[in-house]
């Protein structure tokens, strides 16, 4: 049986046991004979006494996240996200080292930005893969420096650049993003535009991570993007995942897609996972509702019919970001203050207590 990949979505590892749900998982996987694509939502971390200061809360795996990556076919990890760095440059560190010592190959972070930068290449039946891997510093990604430890930056002109020599070596480059904003149901115009810009650019796909729910997929110039896959397994923390959303499946936090890609076919199938209360285990699906994975192939992203449609669909404060480089710098800045305001006022009610 000839190898495929498998990208999943976000993953949260802290349990110090391996669940049967993993297990369960992990046979399906092995039995389909997929390598897996997956994004680690923070580092596996040890020592958790120095988390860094930031607005949202700082994430790790337990050492057990190691087994559950080897359990479920981990190929590449996905690193470029706002909670590798929740541990400051020790945590990244041994997160790597962790990584290369079972040999499991990783993307988009490193001690410095050339190592964030650096593309990943994995040989899938004879067909050279090249992952490159990118965080957004608005949503708390650090970014790598020439001199200090982070991310992969969402820059254009460095996407841009990291496609094309990616590719002269005859390689599918294939894109990971950690984009978009919380809770947002639909992407972002300016998220648009750039995955179909790194297609331009040459790359073969683009998968995205983040926004805690699934967005649509888009075939651009026979090419497909998937700007979220939503949500894996984020083990202790699966509950608190509980925004209710004005649709036909409100829960839609819950889910979570597997992109299956045959690179020798460029052949695409979709599986579904959702986390089921009841039960408190995560349950791959026989079938994906359509009201989940929606298809925006043919929407015009820039129409104001678009526009409404992301502002009815998010849970988040949220601007919407549509490419006008100064309207969307003022949107920023109000964001920012927000933030700013809000971090304020929670200090001040931790000190009246």
């Amino acid at each position: 049986m000839k190898q495929k990949l498998l990208f999943l979505g976000d993953l949260i590892y802290d349990y110090d046991f391996i669940a049967e749900d993993i297990e369960r998982l992990s046979s399906w996987i092995k039995e389909n004979n997929f390598l897996s694509v997956v994004n680690l939502e923070g580092g596996i971390v040890q020592n958790l006494s120095c988390p860094i200061s930031k607005r949202g809360p700082n994430l790790a795996s337990s050492l057990t996240a190691i087994t559950v990556l080897k359990k479920l076919n981990v190929g590449m990890v996905c690193l470029a996200n706002n909670h590798i760095m929740d541990f400051g440059k020790e945590g990244l560190q041994d997160t790597i080292a962790l990584l290369k010592e079972n040999n499991i190959p990783y993307v988009g972070a490193g001690l410095s930005l050339s190592e964030a930068l650096a593309p990943s290449i994995l040989n899938i039946d004879g067909q050279q893969v090249a992952f490159l891997n990118f965080g957004w510093n608005l949503e708390e990604t650090v970014y790598a420096t020439d001199k200090s430890a982070g991310c992969a930056p969402r820059i254009d002109e460095i996407i841009q650049n990291q496609i094309q020599k990616a590719k002269q070596d005859g390689s599918n480059v294939c894109v990971c993003m950690h984009w978009g904003f919380e809770y947002n149901r639909y992407p972002l115009p300016i998220d648009i535009k750039l995955a179909q810009h790194m297609i331009d650019c040459g790359a073969e796909l683009v998968i995205g991570h983040h926004p805690h729910c699934i967005q649509p997929k888009q075939i651009y110039n026979d090419k497909h993007i998937y700007y979220s896959l939503g949500n894996f397994y984020f083990a202790s923390g699966r509950k608190d995942y509980d925004k209710i959303f004005n649709e036909k499946i409100p829960n839609q936090s819950d889910y979570g897609i597997m992109v299956e890609w045959n690179c020798a076919t460029s052949e695409f199938n979709e599986h579904a996972i959702c986390f089921n209360h009841d039960k408190e285990e995560s349950e791959r699906l026989e079938y994906i509702d359509k009201s989940i994975l929606k298809d925006i192939s043919n929407v015009n992203y820039s129409s104001n019919a678009y526009i409404k449609n992301v502002r009815q669909n998010k849970k988040n404060i949220n601007p919407i970001l549509r490419g006008n480089k100064k309207l969307d710098g003022v949107k920023i800045k109000m964001l920012l203050s927000f933030y700013r305001l809000k971090a304020i006022a929670k200090l001040i009610l931790k000190r009246k207590k």
